[in-house]
């Protein structure tokens, strides 16, 4: 007597639980193999970052410091069959008593086959406000991070980060909004 025959109730039952376990099988395969090119450097980074205006906002309680930058990046080698897309984003990183992380700008990119995927922005105006209610930026040193998190078809999500470029606050608001 055959066990995984189609003759009986238990090779009817066992029958698709072995296809569907070696189907996942072959997709933890592919992902693994996929995911291996995944983690690599990428030339990316964040520069001539600038504050602009430094401001109290004394009526909602909070500092307000714009900022400008210039970003290059080319992540086209991140991008392979199981990736639907990017999110990337540009992270304010500083210590007053503990961590503090204020995200003031980001973008995500869908996977497009015909063109490379790169990030370019240079000698915009383009102005980030930037936000913290806790404490003040006034005189402190920050890094500014840009953060991608890689969003897979299937399979695992990465998130991959570039080199810190360090931005210096005023020691005094330019002035204070009521």
């Amino acid at each position: 007597m055959v066990i995984f025959s189609m003759h009986n109730i238990l090779g009817r039952v066992l029958s698709p639980i072995c296809f569907g376990a070696c189907l996942l099988g072959i997709f933890l395969a592919i992902n693994q193999g996929t995911s291996l090119f995944i983690e690599q450097p990428f030339a990316c980074r964040v520069s001539n970052v600038k504050v602009f205006k430094f401001v109290k906002n004394a009526g909602m309680g909070w500092d307000e410091a714009q900022l400008t930058f210039d970003i290059f990046g080319n992540f086209t080698d991140l991008y392979n069959w199981s990736i639907k897309y990017a999110y990337y984003w540009l992270e304010l990183e500083y210590y007053d008593l503990d961590r503090n992380e204020v995200i003031f700008w980001d973008a995500y990119a869908v996977r497009n086959q015909t063109r490379p995927i790169g990030l370019v922005s240079k000698d915009q105006k383009w102005l980030y406000v930037a936000r913290t209610k806790k404490h003040s930026f006034k005189g402190i040193t920050a890094a500014v991070k840009l953060r991608i998190e890689v969003i897979p078809i299937f399979g695992f999500v990465y998130n991959l980060e570039c080199l810190p470029t360090v931005v210096t606050f005023p020691d005094t608001y330019e002035y204070v909004l009521p």
